[in-house]
């Protein structure tokens, strides 16, 4: 085409003079103008600390309600489990017959209905359908095979 556009100088002079198309944008392409900011770097690192030791003081708080056990000080609460030291800084925690008396299987099974097993019922009796008995091919044997 450049070739074609020198012969015709009409053609090249408005080929040089003419604006430059811009190419179309391609939105899967990202170009990074400037360098990254520390500042901002490091924001979102405090933001992302900060949200670990929000997310690790509130299982603290549940799960020392939950076992009546503070985790920090290794203080037994009041609760429904007593604490034991065992060696060194280890503990033993079991729950106490208070509690267990509460969930007993005792209480499910007397919530349990009881059945009367001095009625009875009556059982249906079905009718033979004789339609479907007279539909039956008959299954008598039509040839005998002998292996002999």
């Amino acid at each position: 085409m450049f070739d074609r556009l020198q012969k015709d100088k009409v053609l090249f002079e408005y080929y040089l003079s003419r604006p430059k198309m811009h190419r179309p944008v391609n939105p899967r392409v990202r170009r990074r103008l400037f360098e990254a900011d520390e500042i901002t770097d490091k924001a979102k690192i405090d933001n992302v600390a900060n949200i670990i030791k929000e997310s690790l003081d509130r299982d603290k708080i549940e799960k020392s309600q939950k076992w009546n056990f503070d985790f920090e000080n290794e203080v037994p609460l009041e609760g429904p489990y007593e604490w034991y030291k065992k060696d060194g800084n280890d503990w033993i925690g079991m729950k106490t017959e208070k509690e267990k008396e509460e969930f007993s299987m005792k209480k499910i099974n007397e919530a349990t209905p009881k059945t009367n097993t001095e009625v009875k019922l009556n059982l249906k009796k079905r009718r033979r359908n004789t339609e479907k008995i007279n539909n039956i091919p008959n299954r008598e044997v039509r040839r005998r095979i002998s292996f002999q």
